[in-house]
């Protein structure tokens, strides 16, 4: 993906933090402006708990700073999450690649780069790359009270998901 595509994606991101926590953020926050270098951003395996493949995810801010969890996941063809919710709902942002997203009781919905997806709080879903095709995106997600974005579950079987 294009420098530009990553640069327009990170804006929304960022404009969406905003947007969710308003009175969270500007009531806890530092006063100053604060870079995070992308070198300081450092990508780590993903918990083979949660994921089925070897995914990698890179945070953007610290999540209990700011009060939402924010980053991006990069799937390997056919890697994908175990199925969760998130207790205010997600976000994400398409980056690269196809992927597909599945809510409990419904059929797998294809996903492609430049799409933006809305998960609402508390449903039970998966997300992740196409079983042909890399996928990454940018994740965001609230905190709950307890410091939570997710509530992890079982992992997806071959029956969750095409291809497998």
């Amino acid at each position: 993906m294009n420098r530009t595509v990553r640069i327009a994606a990170a804006l929304a991101l960022a404009a969406a933090a905003g947007i969710f926590l308003w009175n969270t953020m500007c009531a806890g926050a530092a006063q100053n402006v604060r870079i995070i270098k992308h070198d300081e951003q450092k990508a780590a395996p993903v918990s083979p708990d949660n994921f089925t493949g070897a995914a990698a995810s890179r945070g953007f801010f610290p999540a209990k700073e700011i009060g939402v969890s924010t980053g991006e996941v990069t799937f390997p063809a056919g890697a994908r999450t175990a199925w969760h919710t998130h207790p205010r709902g997600q976000m994400l942002i398409i980056t690269s690649g196809r992927g597909l997203v599945r809510q409990w009781g419904e059929a797998p919905v294809e996903m492609n780069e430049g799409d933006a997806v809305w998960i609402p709080a508390n449903v039970k879903h998966w997300h992740g790359a196409a079983p042909d095709s890399s996928m990454s995106h940018i994740a965001m997600a609230p905190l709950d009270e307890e410091g939570r974005s997710s509530t992890w579950m079982e992992k997806t079987s071959g029956a969750d998901y095409p291809g497998k």
